[in-house]
């Protein structure tokens, strides 16, 4: 108890009123006496449970404040995080090379436009590929199999076409390019404009109504003058032969 009373002010002064009662009951009656003696022990049980009581509520009581905001600073973190994750994810995402494919099946033709606004109509059993960067710091595409391009112009990024051993650049301009692995020559055939055919041993440019050859077992490319617009009949579904055996 004493412990109790020397642990803060108010408690003394709470004992000093106790003693006073049990001072002033003196003078009582032994009946009145017994009856304030155990009013008084009473209110001093009560007295040290309430004050125990409200200890242990503020011991236990949490700290609302300090909780929201602790809470309130890991929220931040949190989305922070995630914030920094995806920009970041975005930048590593953006410095990635992603490669497209575009492939017509075995007897089907298939037309598309390209991010750039070119439309290119690929014939049966073809395949493009081209990259995410298309458009932006490029114009690259690769063909496996027949192709007829419309090119959209820009004078600053040149449109390429890659297969096997060649490349066509253009700015803008109509060419059919058909290159099958079962076919000894790349053919490139130019409808308007002009290409630049580059093979492995030298460059060729083209003008319209003229077709490129390049030998594939000889390395060698040569230049005929035809109806270039012939070359391209296949995507309105006509077949065109142009000095070809029986055979063929």
């Amino acid at each position: 108890m004493k412990e109790w009373i020397d642990e803060n002010e108010d408690n003394k002064a709470y004992f000093s009123e106790i003693q006073k009662i049990w001072l002033i009951s003196s003078i009582y009656e032994k009946k009145n006496f017994d009856k304030l003696k155990d009013r008084a022990f009473q209110q001093f049980k009560d007295r040290i449970a309430q004050k125990n009581q409200e200890q242990d509520i503020y011991i236990s009581r949490p700290n609302w404040n300090r909780i929201f905001y602790i809470a309130a600073c890991i929220i931040i973190a949190f989305f922070a995080g995630i914030g920094v994750m995806y920009f970041t994810g975005n930048q590593r995402l953006s410095d990635q090379t992603l490669s497209y494919s575009v492939e017509s099946p075995r007897g089907s033709k298939l037309k598309l436009s390209l991010p750039d606004g070119t439309s290119v109509w690929l014939n049966a059993d073809s395949k493009l590929l081209y990259d995410n960067n298309f458009g932006i710091n490029n114009r690259d595409v690769t063909l496996y199999g027949e192709g007829y391009f419309e090119v959209s112009k820009n004078k600053n990024l040149p449109f390429q076409v890659v297969s096997d051993d060649i490349k066509v650049e253009v700015l803008g301009t109509k060419f059919n390019v058909k290159n099958y692995p079962e076919d000894p020559n790349i053919k490139v055939a130019l409808l308007e404009g002009s290409v630049m055919l580059y093979d492995s041993l030298e460059s060729t440019k083209l003008k319209p109504n003229q077709i490129a050859q390049y030998d594939k077992q000889n390395k060698k490319t040569t230049l005929k003058t035809i109806a270039a617009e012939n070359t391209s009949a296949w995507i309105n579904g006509h077949l065109y032969f142009d000095e070809e055996n029986m055979e063929t």
